[in-house]
């Protein structure tokens, strides 16, 4: 048996109102709460259905929120789902502009046959959070098939504002990109047949 870092707290400091879960004012505060949870996960702190239990918690707690009202709208979003689709929102405000799935799967799941039942589901198309357009495949030149970011709709709907920050750089993994103004102008020589 442990004992959540939550409750340790509060039995040490005798507190029970540490229990409870504190409402934020915006749902970027919300996400943050939910990124806390996420490395708890990582850390082994918390298994995959604690935290995705706590997850639900903050998001009944905060269900007042446009975003939180829309994202509970989807009946067939599991609880597993939403945590893959908070952390690609995450990781997104983070300025990563696409997302490996496979990592978001490995930090939501601490169990391998629930990654590889998962991972099975988005191959075969079958994931909620596709079928519903909420993420879809990166087509960005140079990306890998599991490379995949939120939906326009999805940006609009969870990021807002913030969906004009996110720097839209290309990322070319399988070489280096040089910017044409940053390559300096040679002179060139050339036979006078070539010249022409």
């Amino acid at each position: 048996i442990t004992v959540t870092d939550t409750v340790a707290s509060a039995l040490m400091k005798g507190d029970k109102e540490l229990l409870v879960a504190a409402k934020v004012n915006n749902f970027f505060a919300l996400l943050n709460q939910i990124r806390e949870l996420i490395v708890k996960r990582i850390d082994l702190i918390l298994t995959t259905e604690e935290m995705c239990d706590e997850m639900m918690g903050l998001l009944q707690l905060n269900k007042s929120f446009p975003e939180v009202e829309w994202l509970l709208s989807f009946q067939d979003l599991s609880k597993y789902d939403l945590a893959i689709l908070l952390n690609i929102s995450i990781e997104h405000i983070e300025g990563q502009e696409e997302v490996n799935i496979d990592k978001m799967i490995k930090e939501t799941y601490s169990e391998i046959q629930d990654r590889i039942r998962y991972s099975r589901k988005v191959k075969e198309n079958q994931c909620p959070l596709f079928t519903n357009e909420l993420i879809m495949n990166s087509d960005e030149e140079f990306s890998f098939f599991n490379y995949v970011r939120l939906s326009e709709h999805s940006m609009e709907v969870l990021l807002g504002g913030y969906k004009d920050t996110i720097a839209k750089q290309v990322k070319p993994k399988l070489c280096r990109v040089y910017k044409a103004d940053s390559i300096k102008k040679e002179e060139l020589f050339y036979n006078e047949e070539e010249h022409k």
